[in-house]
């Protein structure tokens, strides 16, 4: 997004961490104050707390509105989203990687406390697997009996979760290969994902894409609604 506005606007970020208050205070100081409010709206799912935020980002014209990554559909509006769409999207990313996924014997997904979309993901997941007639299991904590020759492992909480330090660690402790023996899939790419275990195979929303398309929509003043690209990057773990 930065590199895209270059020297055409200031920017000044707020970072609220997923917490209703912090971010309706932020919406009240900074209110009229800003030509354009770019937000990633990432709230609890708890009812109160989703029209709490609703409430707040309705207080913003939609001619200075742009969203990204979560769109919540219930806002109404010709304002600006640029957003993913993660039950869809974990569909086709899987499927791109269906001959491969067929090599092994069951698909494990681990989905961990703090994976805030895991519902949404797991259902695309869910509809794939029945389409393809892969076997699935949800993991809900991580242990030693789920480690298995065979499996590939798709990890909900993205590749700087304790969860992934964790099978990492116990297919070391079981003479299991990563990406022979066993496979990882992360969701979510980043820079990072190049280096982690040799480089790390990954679905995911182009957050590059997301962020040029954003600036576009505020230097050109043309607001629409863009679904992103989604892909599967392959690397050394799966």
């Amino acid at each position: 997004f930065a590199e895209r506005i270059g020297d055409r606007a200031e920017i000044t970020m707020y970072v609220y961490n997923q917490d209703i208050a912090t971010f309706e205070e932020f919406i009240d100081h900074t209110i009229d104050k800003y030509d354009y409010y770019v937000i990633t709206p990432h709230f609890g799912l708890e009812p109160i707390v989703q029209a709490r935020a609703l409430k707040a980002l309705k207080r913003i014209p939609n001619r200075k509105l742009i969203i990204l990554d979560n769109w919540p559909r219930s806002l109404q509006g010709h304002y600006g989203a640029v957003y993913q769409d993660m039950s869809t999207d974990i569909y086709d990313g899987l499927q791109k990687a269906l001959d491969d996924l067929r090599k092994y014997e069951k698909l494990n997904v681990v989905i961990l406390p703090n994976s805030l979309y895991g519902s949404l993901i797991m259902a695309g997941v869910e509809r794939f697997c029945t389409d393809n007639d892969i076997k699935v299991e949800y993991n809900y904590e991580i242990n030693a009996e789920m480690m298995k020759r065979g499996n590939v492992y798709l990890m909900l909480n993205g590749q700087l979760g304790l969860g992934l330090v964790e099978i990492a660690r116990m297919a070391k402790l079981q003479g299991l290969e990563i990406g022979k023996d066993i496979g990882i899939i992360s969701y979510n790419d980043s820079y990072l994902s190049e280096i982690i275990l040799g480089g790390l195979t990954t679905v995911s929303t182009d957050f590059e894409q997301m962020g040029r398309l954003a600036a576009k929509m505020v230097l050109s003043n043309d607001f629409q609604k863009i679904k992103c690209d989604f892909k599967l990057i392959r690397r050394k773990t799966f």
